[in-house]
């Protein structure tokens, strides 16, 4: 496996993956949108792959890539003592290659790049009700910090 910074060639599989994952949200509730009411997201990955403020990494298995974690730095929330932050995006590995530790790896060489940057924290976030997803992360070292709640009618 070969983990490597995205480039425009790799939109296409990047946009693929993408779509698993908005579906497999949308799965979870129909409160996600459809993922071709995503307009912008041909766009969003462009950016990802230049912006500095950003990391766009890929996870190639075989000459197919098999996964993409999208990291950023941005502003610490107003309660935070930190200033900055790192933030895991988003992130998905395609169906056929999960459980073989590429989003570990992944993770493993974004965590470099957001030390390089001296940021000391990073969030994400992950629907609760995705039971595979919480337990990769907490595997790879998250915690539980704050509970985010919702109401529907």
């Amino acid at each position: 496996m070969e983990i490597r910074k995205a480039q425009n060639q790799d939109q296409p599989e990047i946009l693929n993956l993408m779509r698993q994952l908005i579906e497999e949200h949308r799965a979870l509730d129909p409160y996600y949108k459809p993922f071709a009411q995503y307009r912008e997201l041909k766009k969003y990955v462009r950016k990802a792959i230049t912006d500095p403020k950003k990391l766009l990494l890929i996870a190639e298995e075989g000459g197919e890539i098999a996964g993409y974690f999208l990291g950023a730095i941005e502003p610490a929330p107003y309660y935070s003592s930190e200033k900055s932050i790192g933030l895991v995006a988003d992130t998905a590995v395609d169906k056929q290659y999960r459980r073989r530790g590429i989003l570990r790896s992944l993770f493993q060489e974004a965590l470099k790049w957001f030390q390089k940057k001296q940021l000391k924290v990073i969030e994400l976030s992950v629907d609760a009700r995705n039971n595979a997803a919480v337990a990769a992360w907490k595997k790879l070292g998250f915690k539980d910090y704050k509970l985010r709640l919702q109401f529907k009618k």
